[in-house]
């Protein structure tokens, strides 16, 4: 009867370890693989999103009656606010307005703080749309054109004539929402649950500058050119 042969460990030994030194080398060799990956993988990952512009050509200027404000509102009515207003339902937005003087050793100085509310509503009977601002109702053929009216605010008497110094910043700050207490007592508590009642742009700031305006003859102290000839 034959003897058995001896396993050969040796030989078994110097395969399983010349099998991991493949593995070892299959690793190594796919890190610089990975490696130039995850650049491309940054480069091409979509960068955050910048905030809207909710504010545009937003202006202050000098007049004899006082500091003038322009700017153009830059947001968008949804279907569930244009459904409302479709059906009746008026609705109450508020623009505000702040202007402040930074100061470094305490917090900013109030200059003024504005507010103009806006009622926007459909008349049935005259089949218009009605744009409400204090006392003054501005009648529009559509919908579209009652909302840009509202955006665009022109000539917005914000201070009085004296009220900003020339050799100072300030922060012009700007809002406008959509005022959800005005509805109606059954749309409140909807709105409890529904975010697209919400239209708010928050606070909005930047800095501005008033430029030196010109002075009058009789502010200057000087003599007009017919009274020096007198």
């Amino acid at each position: 009867m034959p003897c058995c042969k001896k396993p050969d460990f040796l030989a078994a030994r110097a395969a399983l370890f010349a099998c991991l030194l493949a593995v070892l080398a299959a690793l190594v060799a796919a890190q610089p693989a990975r490696a130039q990956q995850q650049p491309q993988q940054a480069e091409t990952s979509a960068a955050p999103a910048e905030p809207p512009a909710y504010f545009t050509n937003s202006h202050i200027r000098w007049s004899p009656e006082g500091y003038l404000l322009d700017t153009d509102i830059n947001v968008q009515f949804n279907e569930h606010l244009r459904d409302a207003l479709v059906r009746g339902v008026p609705l109450y937005f508020l623009f505000k307005l702040r202007i402040e003087q930074p100061r470094w050793y305490w917090k900013n100085r109030l200059i003024t703080l504005r507010a103009i509310q806006f009622r926007l509503a459909y008349h049935t009977i005259t089949r218009n749309w009605r744009l409400s601002q204090g006392g003054i109702v501005r009648h529009f053929a559509s919908l579209d054109e009652a909302i840009h009216a509202m955006l665009r605010v022109r000539n917005w008497n914000v201070l009085e004539p004296d009220a900003l110094n020339p050799d100072n910043e300030y922060l012009l700050r700007l809002r406008f929402r959509h005022e959800t207490g005005n509805l109606p007592a059954l749309f409140q508590v909807d709105n409890l649950a529904n975010s697209d009642w919400q239209l708010d742009t928050r606070w909005v700031t930047q800095e501005f500058g008033v430029a030196p305006r010109a002075l009058s003859p009789a502010e200057r102290d000087i003599d007009t050119p017919l009274e020096a000839a007198q």
